[in-house]
């Protein structure tokens, strides 16, 4: 499970929860860094399914 959050402090001060679920699922949603990052790690890996 990943989250994206959407804020600028860590811990019970950070930010709020805008995506949730598989990589696949966060990246889909393109809300956030987290989701931007892995849809772009997503598109290069090798690990990516085919």
């Amino acid at each position: 499970m990943v989250h994206s959050c959407i804020g600028s402090e860590d811990g019970a001060d950070g930010g709020t929860i805008v995506a949730q679920g598989t990589p696949e699922q966060v990246a889909k949603s393109g809300k956030g860094h987290t989701a931007r990052f892995l849809a772009e790690e997503l598109r290069t890996s090798k690990y990516a399914a085919a």
